[in-house]
């Protein structure tokens, strides 16, 4: 699967580019572009793509752009942040590069370690990490544990890479077509059509903190977008379909395994029968899941849940410190599990 004639030597110093898709997240945008900035890595460029906000991004930005030389941005009508994000691929001169949301952060150091991982590892294309969630006011309430590397990995949790802490080699990401806005998680579709020309590794660093606000797109109210755009992604792919028997396999396994992540009903009955077609498929799936997706297969549950009149969970709150952009990430050691 690896194509070598893709990847090219790094430079001593590369430019990293930064691609921020935007749209009316005036509340937020400030941190993202202050948690970016404050990084210590140097050269970087970062290109915001606002799709017309109507808020006061575009004041920001140009408080932003007037302080910053390295910040270039367009706002007009798009169709959607596929759109945004590949207009501003385009526009990306770096040897590497990133995709944040304008409404999450970086953690100080996430430049510096994504670029010494990649130049560390010259087979591989893309370098990711953990991630924290923090709220609306910066505190984190959940965290993230990305398995290490493995076809096994990445499939085991069908291929839900943060985008907030992925890092790419931008001559990978031009030997594919940007984002496909057939898929409403287009970045999981190029992610897997990147892994398939390189590889990927992980490194040892919590890079980010996504934002969990009701305004996203990964709500449960979008689960079914997600759920029924994830199953065609597998399904149509081009490149899959000329991957090895082994990842086909577990690619097919890989959608039932997403009904763990966002099963457009939550049906617990739909939910085992998933569970048993991601076995006979991938019989060692269950060792990228938490406990909490995991609960649902206990028999009793449904009981338990009627008589507790429990809702179903988004994300586990817990009672975190606040993250600071661009700084840190904060020390405290009952949160380093895994959600």
């Amino acid at each position: 699967m690896l194509n070598q004639n893709v990847l090219q030597a790094l430079p001593q110093k590369p430019l990293l580019s930064i691609v921020v898709p935007s749209f009316n997240q005036g509340a937020y945008i400030g941190s993202t572009l202050d948690s970016i900035f404050l990084q210590s890595y140097r050269p970087i460029e970062v290109i915001v793509v606002d799709g017309g906000s109507n808020d006061d991004t575009i004041q920001i930005l140009r408080e932003y752009s007037a302080k910053y030389d390295s910040l270039s941005w367009v706002s007009e009508t798009d169709d959607g942040v596929a759109d945004a994000v590949n207009k501003g691929l385009k526009l990306a001169k770096g040897h590497v590069a990133a995709i944040q949301s304008s409404d999450d952060i970086y953690y100080a150091g996430a430049f510096e370690a994504a670029i010494e991982s990649l130049k560390k590892n010259p087979h591989c294309g893309i370098v990711y990490g953990d991630s924290d969630t923090v709220n609306s006011d910066n505190k984190i309430i959940a965290h993230y544990k990305v398995p290490d590397f493995s076809w096994e990995g990445v499939f085991g949790i069908s291929l839900s890479l943060p985008q907030q802490c992925t890092f790419f080699r931008t001559d990978v990401s031009r030997a594919i077509d940007g984002w496909k806005s057939q898929y409403y998680s287009c970045d999981l579709d190029f992610w897997m059509r990147m892994l398939l020309q390189a590889p990927a590794v992980k490194a040892s660093i919590v890079f980010s903190a996504w934002r969990s606000h009701e305004d996203q797109r990964t709500v449960p109210a979008h689960f079914e977008h997600i759920w029924r755009g994830y199953w065609r992604m597998i399904e149509e792919s081009d490149e899959l379909k000329r991957a090895p028997r082994r990842l086909r396999r577990l690619a097919s396994a890989s959608r039932h395994i997403m009904a763990f992540r966002c099963h457009p009903t939550g049906n617990l009955y739909a939910l085992r029968w998933h569970a048993l077609l991601a076995f006979v498929l991938f019989p060692g799936f269950f060792r990228y899941l938490s406990p909490r997706q995991l609960r649902p297969l206990i028999p009793g549950y449904t009981l338990v849940r009627k008589l507790r009149g429990k809702k179903r969970e988004f994300v586990r709150i817990i009672d975190g410190p606040t993250a600071t952009p661009g700084m840190p990430r904060p020390v405290f050691e009952e949160f380093q599990s895994s959600l």
